[in-house]
């Protein structure tokens, strides 16, 4: 017998075959590669068949522009023209304020 820690141990890991794990692995991420090459590939087709088509995107409708807003003359609230009472070049936020605007203009 040889002194206290130099006998060589016969000691074997059993494991499952880890190369099994490492080529599964492998595997994955190539395929996760290739479907990322992909994906650029036909980001990038189709950003060219835009550049060459020569034709520009359509000019936005009126009503993605939006809408001139007015000022309501009792409240002072600001609204769309289309949803405002008018009258005598007044803008009123509701029937009860254009109302109460005429009892106002009455009593002066």
């Amino acid at each position: 017998s040889t002194a206290f820690g130099t006998q060589e141990s016969e000691v074997r890991i059993l494991s499952p075959r880890p190369s099994t794990y490492l080529r599964c692995e492998v595997r994955v991420a190539k395929f996760l590669l290739v479907i990322a090459v992909f994906i650029v590939f036909y980001l990038f087709l189709r950003n060219q068949a835009r550049r060459s088509s020569g034709t520009a995107p359509p000019p936005p409708s009126p009503s993605k522009l939006g809408e001139d807003m007015v000022r309501c003359s009792v409240c002072g609230v600001h609204l769309p023209t289309s949803e405002a009472v008018t009258s005598r070049g007044d803008f009123f936020c509701s029937k009860e304020h254009l109302q109460l605007a005429d009892r106002e203009r009455g009593t002066r």
